[in-house]
């Protein structure tokens, strides 16, 4: 009996709860929130050091 992934319904593995293309879609929203998250730090702690 075939499973769904549990963010789109999608028909999936038994051994896994979401489908690949979701997978997928997680981990680029993670990647861009910490690429802005670093390039935010960077801003920061140049800021910081010209008025440091």
């Amino acid at each position: 009996m075939p499973c769904e992934c549990a963010e789109c319904a999608a028909k999936i593995d038994c051994d896994s709860i979401i489908c690949t293309n979701c997978l997928l879609q997680i981990i680029t929203k993670v990647n861009t929130k910490n690429q802005g998250r670093d390039k935010f730090e960077k801003s920061t702690s140049k800021v910081g050091a010209k008025h440091g």
